[in-house]
């Protein structure tokens, strides 16, 4: 290292970084005690390198600039495929202006969550309807400040409020999605500090890889091949740190495990909503490349119409007139079912059942 490297970054800043490497060390060396059957880096990979990109590399608030929470060789927090993550962190004392376009999306929300008490709490949101374009699908939002009022797209900035997501959802998982930026507008415009955005990336390693653990052990011991009780620990877990849910989405899901001559048959009537989806994870929470591993709402409905449907999930298709959903060889995994704007959600039923 020069003499002038150190001058710049002193021994405090050496000291976080080294830090963060250590975090990563025990994220990858916890990930395979507790799986050795899965790949601990490639979780461990996802985490660091979206941590430098949303709070070291873009974490400054007054240059805002969009991450991409998910992409195909980064998967982590329950990923839809299908849905694009566009992520950047704010000062509440700010002000900011987000533009995009729709480009044909299902679906664009903004979400704003507060960080408190270990979670990212939704905030404000305008999602669906409540997100005015002009006749070309581009739109404007204003963050904090005063609202302008006369219709314009505006969210309200809280004191703990410190990122932001824009969703757009497709039902095509390969349709690109347009450029979208974020700029600072006013406001604070405190100096950006590194030794808070390495600890802030530390923290989001930590949380990734403990949430992973927590969520599918809970998953294994409070929903084993059915759905949990209302008020079970999984549906609020301990390390909230790496989830972000969005007001607009309603979440469920179970742990899968079957033999390779067993299935998980999920019976029951369909939720009225702009978009669903039933999506087989890894233990480690992520989707996988497998078409078969997950179906949506078109997929159902164009087999049963608007009646109760059947999906069975195993390792091969029953070809019994149910929806085949594959576990793609794994013994064991999670199955997540998320409804759109939901209306009177039914959960189904849920039975291991001979395949054949």
């Amino acid at each position: 290292m020069s003499t002038e490297t150190g001058q710049v970054y002193g021994r405090p800043m050496l000291d976080h970084l080294s830090n963060l490497a250590q975090i990563a060390e025990a994220a990858e060396r916890d990930l395979t005690t507790w799986r050795p059957d899965l790949d601990a880096r490639r979780l461990t990979n996802a985490a660091v390198s979206l941590a430098t990109e949303l709070f070291i590399a873009g974490g400054d608030p007054v240059h805002p600039r969009f991450a991409e929470f998910i992409r195909p060789d980064r998967k982590l927090a329950g990923d839809n495929p299908g849905t694009w993550y566009h992520t950047a962190c704010l000062n509440p004392e700010a002000t900011y202006v987000i533009t995009g376009n729709l480009s044909n999306a299902l679906y664009v929300g903004v979400q704003v969550y507060a960080t408190a008490y270990g979670w990212n709490l939704p905030s404000g949101n305008l999602g669906g309807t409540a997100l005015t374009t002009d006749a070309a699908g581009n739109f404007t939002v204003i963050l904090g400040g005063d609202n302008p009022g006369g219709g314009v797209n505006w969210l309200p900035l809280e004191e703990n409020d410190r990122t932001v997501i824009v969703r757009h959802y497709y039902r095509d998982r390969y349709a690109p999605c347009p450029p979208i930026h974020i700029e600072w507008t006013g406001g604070s415009s405190d100096a950006f500090d590194g030794a808070v955005a390495l600890e802030r990336a530390g923290t989001f390693i930590d949380q990734v890889v403990r949430a992973t653990m927590e969520i599918t052990d809970l998953m294994e011991s409070e929903a084993m091949n059915s759905y949990p009780a209302p008020h079970a620990e999984v549906k609020v877990p301990h390390y909230g740190g790496a989830l972000y849910p969005t007001r607009d989405i309603s979440y469920t899901g179970c742990f899968v495990q079957v033999a390779d001559d067993e299935r998980l048959v999920l019976r029951g009537p369909q939720t009225t909503a702009l978009y669903s989806s039933y999506v087989v994870y890894d233990p480690y929470f992520t989707s996988l490349e497998d078409p078969a591993a997950r179906l949506t709402d078109e997929d159902v409905k164009a087999r049963f119409g608007d009646g109760p449907f059947t999906i069975s999930i195993a390792a091969s298709d029953p070809n019994d007139g149910s929806l085949w959903l594959s576990t793609t060889g794994m013994r064991n995994g999670i199955v997540a079912i998320r409804h759109l704007f939901g209306e009177d959600e039914v959960q189904p039923s849920a039975s291991v059942e001979p395949l054949a």
